[in-house]
């Protein structure tokens, strides 16, 4: 037997017999009457422990149907694709159990105001908040290393975000008509943003890139004039990036530590192995590294 119930708006209790094997993904999705759901107990494929108002996957701890009602349970390992999708959801309480939020799993939750995203969860799915109007406030975890296609557009009232350390991939129109934020900031650490990816996003003013080595961008990613700033040194491999030929471009960020820098007193003391192949960004050979940027053996080496 399999339960399909799509846009049911005046459902609003919900029993799983023991009987049901199958639970199509989507088969609740937009159902925003729904206040109750139980299963079962002698259901062998699906659960809802704790009396959590959700419907769980036994086997694999994925939550697949939840309502504004649900208390995600501690055991949950995933949130699934549009669990919640169209719920009359106000708050929501994500626990250090969850490692990846499914694609939809969130979306089109207009009551949603802010959400904080656990220190577990790796991967935010395609379109999984997008459409969310009223979420204002979103904090991301430092696991956080890759955000889907479209994860938070038209989420116009987000203002404030901080885009984690350990970030990777922001996807194709992931913040697309997110219409309040102002300024961000690109970590060091992200390798790809996909296209439009802050399209529409009217108030933006200037984007901060704290990479060296420019992001992969395949084309524009935000259709409004913004000011660009990028490492010192760095202007001319910005500009080289066709999506950011008519913006303005300011090489002012100053590189912090990290894994491709060092201090001096480890430098020197690793000099006799260097053979002196030391360089300035312009090409100039030193042989002792100087304040500053150096190339050493191929390696960006930053000494303050």
């Amino acid at each position: 037997m399999i339960y399909k119930y799509t846009s049911c708006k005046a459902l609003k209790v919900l029993n799983i017999p023991a009987s049901v094997e199958t639970i199509d993904g989507s088969a609740f999705v937009d159902c925003s009457g729904l206040t109750t759901i139980t299963v079962d107990p002698a259901n062998t494929v699906y659960d809802s422990r704790n009396n959590c108002n959700a419907i769980i996957h036994t086997a694999t701890n994925e939550l697949i149907v939840g309502c504004k009602n649900t208390s995600i349970p501690s055991t949950v390992t995933r949130i699934g694709i549009d669990a919640f999708k169209g719920q009359d959801l106000s708050s929501v309480n994500i626990p250090n159990s969850v490692t990846s939020i499914g694609s939809g799993a969130f979306n089109g939750c207009t009551n949603l105001t802010s959400v904080k995203i656990p220190e577990s969860v790796t991967v935010i799915g395609q379109n999984a908040f997008s459409w969310d109007s009223g979420l204002s406030t979103v904090e991301l975890p430092s696991t956080l290393q890759k955000i889907d296609d479209y994860a938070f557009s038209e989420c116009g009232s987000i203002w404030g975000l901080v885009l984690p350390e350990n970030l990777k991939i922001i996807g194709t129109g992931a913040f697309k008509s997110c219409l309040n934020i102002r300024e961000i900031t690109i970590p060091a650490s992200v390798t790809k943003i996909g296209n439009d990816a802050f399209l529409d996003c009217m108030s933006l003013e200037k984007v901060t890139f704290k990479s060296t080595t420019p992001p992969d961008i395949s084309s524009a990613i935000f259709n409004k004039n913004v000011e660009i700033h990028v490492p010192e040194g760095y202007k001319a491999a910005y500009e080289s990036i066709a999506g950011f030929s008519s913006f303005t471009i300011i090489d002012d960020v100053k590189v912090t530590e990290n894994a491709e820098t060092t201090g001096i007193a480890t430098l020197n003391s690793n000099l006799s192995s260097l053979n002196s192949k030391i360089f300035t960004l312009n090409g100039k050979r030193f042989s002792v590294p100087r304040k500053g940027v150096n190339i050493v053996n191929g390696k960006k080496i930053i000494l303050k």
